[in-house]
């Protein structure tokens, strides 16, 4: 009987082959995790890697098809992940719907959002993972942290976002004015060749050019409208729109409000945002459109008493604000806490050279 060997390819000799090769042969190898439930650990370390991976194709384009197909194979839409004899099923449809909204995007700006939003959520979702995976294997509140596990997996704030009200007015105002535009024209026609011309295959022909000419009509005229300059009055940090004028003072009093008034994960947000102000306003980094709070983080890596707190409050802004867990005013308090404590590094370090 003949005997067929085996021989596994490693790792590194994937790279060297074409991408969709190297990405089809990763997806085939990855194949049983989809099929059959997969445990929390294996789960847990293909959310890092699809992480990983979003940020590999920040960095070169190039890598971008064999990126997102690799992401796509690492974690389907839905999935099932198995965790102390019990099975949860898992829906990563968000991420999915994250990935084609990429694709179909053209803006570059609007496209390494998404990719921002993307691999923070990534980094959230593994966070959570493993805090309640530590405190699973703990005997004091274990069952509660496996009640936290199953919670965390089937959660449906990583699920595809919902469209806010402002977005489906528009869309709805979109379709009532397209339907008047339509009726209209459907009218006249029927004034113009009675009720049998309309239904005539020319009539209708005449209709989809009149409609034509008429939206052109409404494209030419509003793009000679001044444009409202909306973004000169904001300014852009981490993806996020925030008013011109605000400062690192502003950012943290507006900390200090959400927290008052219950919002402790706005209150983390604005404190965080107001650090790197406040790097900014020292020369310590240059605020930019779109670097991510860990490429802010790998810019102060130099200066060792700095980067010790900055790194818990980058860590723990993923995890409240990218993970849209609800946090406590505990959580909140020792957030500030340690945000006092980087502002006040950062203050020294601004007067010494970088290393110290």
């Amino acid at each position: 009987m003949m005997r067929i060997r085996l021989k596994l390819i490693p790792a590194r000799r994937l790279l060297l082959l074409p991408p969709g090769v190297a990405a089809a042969l990763m997806i085939l190898f990855m194949a049983p995790c989809a099929t059959a439930a997969s445990t929390l650990l294996d789960y847990e370390k293909r959310v890092v890697m699809a992480g990983e991976q979003i940020e590999r194709i920040k960095a070169d384009r190039a890598h971008e098809e064999e990126g997102l197909t690799y992401i796509r194979g690492l974690l389907p839409p839905e999935e099932a992940v198995s965790f102390e004899a019990e099975s949860v099923q898992v829906d990563n449809s968000w991420l999915h719907v994250l990935l084609d909204t990429y694709e179909e995007e053209s803006d570059s700006e609007t496209r390494l959002e998404i990719l921002n939003e993307a691999g923070g959520r990534l980094r959230a979702l593994d966070a959570h993972l493993r805090e309640a995976g530590a405190a699973a294997g703990q005997e004091a509140g274990a069952n509660d942290s496996r009640e936290k596990i199953k919670e965390i997996l089937s959660r449906s704030e990583y699920r595809e976002k919902g469209e806010d009200r402002f977005t489906t007015y528009i869309k709805e105002l979109r379709a009532r004015i397209w339907s008047m535009i339509t009726d209209f024209f459907s009218s006249l026609f029927q004034m113009i060749f009675g009720s049998k011309g309309v239904s005539s295959l020319i009539s209708k022909v005449v209709l989809v050019l009149m409609l034509a000419a008429a939206a052109y009509l409404v494209y030419a005229l509003a793009r000679k409208i001044p444009r409202a300059r909306k973004r000169s009055k904001k300014r852009i940090v981490m993806g996020e729109e925030i008013e011109a004028n605000m400062t690192a003072e502003g950012l943290a009093a507006a900390a200090r409000d959400a927290a008052g008034r219950g919002d402790f994960r706005t209150g983390v947000r604005n404190l965080y945002l107001s650090l790197l102000y406040e790097l900014a306003e020292l020369g310590i980094i240059e605020l930019e459109p779109y670097t991510t709070n860990h490429e802010y983080l790998v810019k102060v890596s130099g200066r060792s008493t700095l980067s010790a707190p900055m790194l818990y409050l980058t860590e723990r802004f993923d995890y409240f604000w990218y993970g849209m867990f609800a946090s406590s005013e505990q959580d909140f308090n020792a957030y500030l806490e340690k945000y006092e404590e980087a502002i006040t590094q950062a203050r020294r370090a601004s007067e010494s050279p970088a290393g110290a």
